[in-house]
């Protein structure tokens, strides 16, 4: 009985030995495997985060790509606006201003611009700026974005220049990445073919004509007669800005001459025919170039030699200004 005792505890002793044996051998393997799921866990989020950081990346490089379009795009319409407004026979207040408040609001004066879009504001920077906030959504990010400044201002005769900055603040909430910038765009606004809101307002809203720049130097005789049949515009320092045209003015003020280091002002000649034609109120034996013609102050002035249109009449200074001579 006692040998069988001992067979027993021999037994018991191996199958202690092998449990043992097990899980030193077994150990390793769990532990590992919960270091490699912990390890992948770590690395699955580490691998989202970087996705996350390449979309913020993306999405950042798109508005600095979309925001010059943008601003360019809502800012000719408003300008289109401010001389349609002009072009109705009524002086704009603040030409400036006004573009300012149509690009960004749609609304002239508080009331919405059909041209901006009526009330859905479709053409502006604010209905813009909240579609970037809800490209940013589509992201899956969190995004605050404003519209901080905005400024329209001449560059030269023909072209206006526009300049705004945003701030955008967007964010990853689930993984606390995200950027705080400040973006700045500049756009440029051409002239050629927008319509001349001089002459209508001071026309009641009767006459209209688009402005289109000569791309030469209105001189001679020759040239003088091609101007006044085909209404080109030329730079001058004697004439009305754009701008000041918008808010019926004949000559440049100085409020918009210091905005630029270029010739703002633009001269073009009034077709007096035209406007006899139209059975509309014409001046004759009036010095024809725009901002003389409708000046209550205009000096003297004589027939254009050798022009072949009846009712072309020049001041001694505009005619030695563009190479003509006077019958006087």
């Amino acid at each position: 009985m006692g040998s069988l005792g001992s067979v027993g505890d021999g037994v018991e002793l191996k199958g202690v030995l092998y449990s043992i044996i097990t899980l030193a051998l077994i150990a390793p393997v769990v532990m590992l495997a919960l270091f490699y799921a912990q390890y992948s866990a770590v690395e699955s989020r580490f691998l989202v985060a970087g996705v996350v950081g390449e979309e913020l990346a993306n999405y950042a490089e798109s508005i600095d790509a979309d925001f010059p379009r943008a601003l360019y795009v809502s800012s000719y319409a408003a300008v289109v606006a401010c001389v349609n407004h002009a072009v109705s026979g009524s002086e704009v207040d603040d030409a400036a201003a006004r573009i300012g408040e149509l690009a960004v609001n749609g609304s002239f004066d508080g009331v919405p611009s059909e041209i901006m879009g009526g009330s859905q504001t479709n053409n502006t920077l604010s209905a813009w700026v909240e579609r970037l906030e809800e490209k940013g959504g589509a992201y899956g990010l969190a995004v605050d974005a404003n519209l901080d400044y905005y400024n329209a201002t001449p560059l030269n005769h023909r072209y206006l220049l526009v300049n705004a900055n945003i701030s955008v603040n967007a964010s990853s909430p689930g993984y606390g990445i995200g950027f705080v910038r400040v973006y700045s765009a500049q756009a440029v606004v051409d002239l050629e073919g927008l319509e001349d809101p001089l002459l209508p307002l001071r026309t009641m809203g009767a006459a209209q004509r688009a402005m289109h720049f000569n791309t030469t130097n209105v001189w001679g005789v020759a040239a003088f007669d091609d101007a006044a049949q085909n209404g080109w515009y030329w730079p001058s320092a004697e004439g009305a800005s754009f701008l000041d045209r918008l808010e019926g003015r004949d000559y440049t003020s100085e409020r918009y001459a210091a905005q630029s280091d270029q010739v703002i002002g633009i001269q073009s000649i009034v077709d007096v025919g035209y406007l006899v034609g139209q059975e509309l109120p014409a001046d004759l034996n009036k010095s024809v170039v725009d901002n003389l013609y409708f000046n209550n102050t205009a000096p003297s002035a004589w027939s254009v030699a050798g022009s072949g249109l009846w009712w072309a009449w020049l001041d001694t200074e505009t005619a030695q200004a563009l190479g003509v001579e006077l019958e006087n």
